[in-house]
């Protein structure tokens, strides 16, 4: 299973930014930091918690590459990208896992099926135009939301779990 997500999670989309050719030539050694940060991720025994979340950032690399792919950033956000969410894999933050039980579960599964209307909105519009055209680039931003959600809430709870923990400590 592992070996399953991480080709679909992490190798696939690099590959394709590789053949795509998103980073700027003598640049593509950037593409190591995330495969080797995921290999590092995948192989934890700790990666998911017992109270349902990821640790660490869960390797959403082929989502990374989308957005990357279809809003075309400058090539120094796009190896920004690469780096902040590969350092991210070995954060201890706790990342929502939204098929788990949980607070806020049903929030985000609600605004997780939106957010899938929208990708296949762009996907669906990929039949007539470029998956980075006009109309795709609009969709892409506007379906943003979830993912900026998605890792707020993740902060969000991380701090709360850090804080209790510290006050756990301090007694």
């Amino acid at each position: 299973d592992d070996i399953t997500d991480f080709l679909n999670y992490v190798f696939l989309p690099l590959f394709l930014m590789y053949q795509a050719r998103m980073l700027p030539d003598g640049q593509n050694g950037w593409l190591l930091a995330p495969l080797i940060a995921s290999a590092y991720g995948f192989c934890q025994v700790s990666a998911k918690t017992d109270d349902g979340f990821f640790l660490g950032f869960p390797s959403y690399w082929n989502l990374i590459v989308f957005y990357l792919y279809t809003l075309n950033p400058p090539p120094w956000f796009t190896i920004g990208a690469l780096i902040v969410f590969s350092v991210l894999t070995f954060v201890p933050m706790r990342y929502l896992y939204p098929s788990q039980p949980g607070r806020l579960n049903k929030l985000s599964l609600v605004l997780g099926a939106v957010w899938a209307l929208l990708l296949l909105l762009i996907l669906w519009g990929a039949r007539t135009e470029p998956l980075d055209g006009d109309r795709a680039q609009k969709l892409a931003s506007v379906s943003l939301f979830y993912p900026f959600y998605y890792l707020v809430a993740s902060l969000v709870v991380t701090v709360r779990y850090w804080m209790a923990a510290r006050e756990q400590r301090q007694r």
